[in-house]
């Protein structure tokens, strides 16, 4: 069973996801196995430093995560350039992944779950929401960004929410707005999956 968890920036999904390999569970993570990739791929390097040569992303010797997202987050093109570089090998790795877990009840954390085309490897899909205004402290509070930038930030992921619930996928949804007790909303979600799992 492979469960998706997605959401927006500052949703508060990786919190989730927290929760889950507290009570157990193997989450893979999209985000941190996609950064391995690009720090461990020459092939990658060099494509990234062919592409935007006066930004010297790996002047340190270490890719320059900010300068990067700083690129692909003000420029669709850009955006959609490296996501074709790096979504085939994260699919062969969360692939390979799933299959040594094979029998095991597992989760998938990703940002962009449905536009990498990653939901279709999951048989449902738990997508993570909370109010837009606490989701810009939350950015403000992690990132160092101001209001104007956060909020931009998360206009870029805005189809990929919007056009979610359109997808032929089971969507459980959980809110993390403070307010709600979150491992309860976990426990709900997985309550509903079980009644549907069991149709």
């Amino acid at each position: 069973m492979v469960t998706g968890i997605c959401g927006g920036i500052g949703s508060g999904k990786s919190v989730v996801s927290r929760l889950l390999r507290l009570r157990g569970y193997d989450v893979y993570d999209c985000d941190m196995e996609a950064r391995g990739i690009m720090a461990s791929s020459r092939e990658i390097r060099e494509a990234m430093e062919n592409r935007w040569p006066a930004m010297d992303i790996y002047a340190g010797g270490e890719m320059d995560r900010a300068k990067v997202a700083a690129i692909v987050f003000a420029d669709a093109a850009e955006r959609a350039w490296l996501d074709s570089m790096v979504h085939g090998r994260v699919r062969e790795h969360l692939a390979a992944w799933i299959a040594a877990r094979s029998g095991e009840r597992v989760f998938v954390e990703s940002a962009i779950l449905f536009s990498s085309g990653l939901w279709q490897m999951c048989n449902d899909v738990w997508e993570v929401t909370a109010p837009e205004d606490l989701r810009i402290r939350r950015i403000m509070t992690r990132s160092g960004m101001d209001a104007a930038q956060a909020a931009d930030r998360i206009g870029v992921q805005r189809g990929e929410e919007t056009h979610s619930a359109r997808r032929n996928v089971t969507i459980h949804n959980i809110v993390n707005d403070g307010l709600h007790s979150l491992l309860r909303e976990v426990e709900l979600a997985q309550k509903k999956e079980n009644k549907i799992s069991t149709k």
